[in-house]
């Protein structure tokens, strides 16, 4: 009797030997062969037969609802076992042998039905075309996704900040995104805006001058200015060297006074 249902049990004892192989050994290739039955195909053929689906169905049919149901089993599972922190090797060989222990128990209590494993359709020359252009295709795009991985980097780019750090104080910096050496100029300005002055026009005064700053890529560099709190705001233009073409600018409003 035990040899017309093993069937009903092989996912539950093939489950249990890679609990076994999970504890021994943490070789991936030996998890892998060992897991795949199960994800593929066992555990969700025991769950079928437990709840005993269309009986006209065919082996081919039946077959392919127990590949989508050990998936969606193994899906579900994962929801779980990241909810009771268990989202880790063992944690899945228990979920996949608990799965189908329960229903290969739940199978084993109902009237026998033999199983006969789907045969294998006739492979013509243009069913192996076919296969080989979706390998071809699925492992140019992995190969493709691996290389530009590698290969992509983000668009970078020289950032450049004045901050208003407390009243009189501002915090200025630069941090390159170049993609070599690259020299730097910066000047802070202070604008104040007065009545006697032209129409559209301001009274400047400057600040500050930093020369000759050297960044490497991926380099910072940040200094603190004091700007005084008589100014309503302050700009900063940055130049590179090599041409004196500003490159960044920014400004800021000074921070007035505290109140009392």
């Amino acid at each position: 009797m035990f040899n017309k249902k093993i069937d009903l049990t092989a996912g539950f004892w093939w489950a249990i030997l890679l609990l076994l192989t999970v504890f021994i050994t943490d070789n991936f290739v030996i998890r892998l062969i060992l897991s795949l039955p199960l994800i593929c195909f066992l555990t969700g053929h025991t769950v079928l037969r437990a709840i005993k689906p269309v009986q006209t169905a065919t082996p081919l049919e039946h077959s392919a609802l127990a590949a989508g149901l050990s998936i969606a089993v193994c899906v579900g599972g994962g929801f779980l076992l990241n909810m009771i922190s268990m989202l880790n090797p063992i944690g899945w060989a228990i979920w996949i042998m608990v799965v189908n222990g329960f229903a290969g128990l739940i199978a084993l209590r109902q009237p026998y039905k033999p199983f006969v494993l789907a045969e294998l359709p006739r492979i013509r020359v243009w069913h192996g075309l076919v296969l080989c252009a979706a390998i071809g295709v699925t492992s140019g795009s992995y190969l493709l996704a691996a290389y530009t991985i590698d290969t992509f980097h983000e668009f970078k780019y020289t950032e450049f900040w004045l901050i208003p750090e407390i009243p009189g104080k501002m915090v200025i910096g630069v941090q390159s995104g170049e993609s070599e050496l690259e020299e730097y100029d910066i000047e802070v300005i202070a604008v104040d805006s007065t009545d006697k002055a032209p129409a559209g026009r301001a009274n400047t005064a400057m600040i500050a001058a930093f020369r000759s700053i050297d960044l490497a890529p991926g380099d910072q560099w940040v200094r603190e200015l004091t700007v005084g709190v008589n100014h309503k705001r302050v700009e900063a233009n940055l130049y590179r060297a090599r041409d004196h073409a500003v490159y960044r600018k920014v400004s800021a409003l000074t921070p007035g006074p505290a109140k009392l």
